[in-house]
């Protein structure tokens, strides 16, 4: 797989001063005739945040535990037992078998 382009350093330094002068992705993309998905990217992996945004790390959210629903059945109620399922027939099967007998 082919690996993208790489940004010169001089189009780096044109991206920090465009971020200082408060210029959105879009705009800044279109100076530096690329996408606004490859700007956002690339300050992304330069660990530079738009708009005095700040990284926000939050812990995981933690899910409240729920009571199972009434009706359900837990583990230890069902049954143990492995209930055999007959052998299928098809339908081929039946067709061979209601044929009518030659005389």
């Amino acid at each position: 797989m082919p690996s993208a382009p790489a940004w010169p350093e001089a189009k780096i330094e044109h991206l920090r001063a465009m971020v200082k002068a408060g210029k959105s992705a879009g705009e800044m993309a279109t100076e530096l005739h690329t996408t606004r998905n490859a700007v956002l990217g690339k300050l992304d992996r330069l660990g530079i945040l738009l708009g005095g945004a700040k990284r926000h790390h939050a812990e995981p959210r933690r899910h409240k535990l729920r009571p199972p629903p009434r009706n359900s059945v837990t583990p230890s109620q069902r049954p143990l037992v492995f209930q055999p399922t007959p052998p299928r027939r098809f339908s081929w099967e039946a067709a061979v078998d209601t044929a009518p007998e030659p005389a």
